[in-house]
């Protein structure tokens, strides 16, 4: 299976000034501030940028990840002597770092929900050739929509994604969880065409069983995949108690 994104990331930030540039227009004719004087809402602005960026990051879906394929060379000598330079990161305040934090974020949130998905024993090896995205179960255009979640970053929690092939979160993603559950399920269309649901098990039971799911679901899913997370390093004796 294939997790990655939908846009070349070059194009990640030029989006997100935009969108921070549209959104500090709409503040100012708001608030009538129409010249903003030298040296104050700088942290402001600022803040609205860097979040414009984690939002674009957080967007895509994918395909612009190359996959490099590991290849193999020809034997070395172990007794060779090899230069080694220490490698330490400097965290800054540059705005082009939150794109590298908001990457390693999803890369460790991609291996999270594999994992989580497969402490399912029932779940099925899925084949390496399916494309699969992050789902958001409650979708993020209901929350803009309604504004019906009392913490909005809830809808970005761990507890409201899960795997989903990239055929169903095309057709499923912003739909209100009543209306997905065909698609998690699987449906046959007007002209008599089986179309079929995903995969991921935790889904299919999750529409056959739920008429909906709310913020207190995203709550409790997620405190559920975290304290599951640490009772698997603890029994296979990757955390020290000290």
């Amino acid at each position: 299976m294939t997790l990655g994104v939908s846009q070349p990331l070059k194009d990640i930030r030029p989006r997100a000034e935009e969108k921070a540039r549209r959104k500090a227009e709409e503040l100012r004719e708001q608030s009538g501030d129409t010249v903003r004087p030298p040296g104050t809402g700088f942290e402001t602005e600022r803040a609205r940028a860097k979040q414009a960026l984690r939002d674009e990051v957080n967007a895509q879906t994918g395909q612009s990840v190359r996959k490099i394929v590991a290849t193999s060379g020809p034997a070395v000598n172990d007794d060779r002597i090899l230069r080694v330079a220490a490698y330490c990161r400097v965290s800054t305040d540059d705005i082009d770092q939150v794109i590298s934090i908001e990457l390693q974020k999803n890369n460790y949130r991609d291996m999270m929900l594999t994992w989580w998905a497969y402490q399912d024993p029932a779940q099925e090896l899925l084949s390496p050739e399916i494309i699969l995205e992050i789902e958001h179960i409650y979708a993020r255009n209901r929350q803009e929509k309604e504004h019906s979640l009392s913490n909005p970053r809830n809808v970005e929690s761990l507890g409201n994604k899960a795997l989903l092939e990239k055929r169903i979160n095309i057709r499923a993603s912003d739909y209100r969880f009543a209306d997905k559950t065909k698609y998690y399920m699987g449906f046959e269309n007007a002209r008599k065409q089986k179309k079929d649901g995903t995969k991921i098990r935790e889904l299919r039971m999750l529409a056959d069983t739920a008429t909906d799911f709310t913020e207190s679901d995203i709550v409790q899913r997620h405190a559920k995949i975290i304290f599951g997370f640490v009772e698997f390093m603890n029994a296979n004796q990757l955390l020290r108690n000290d």
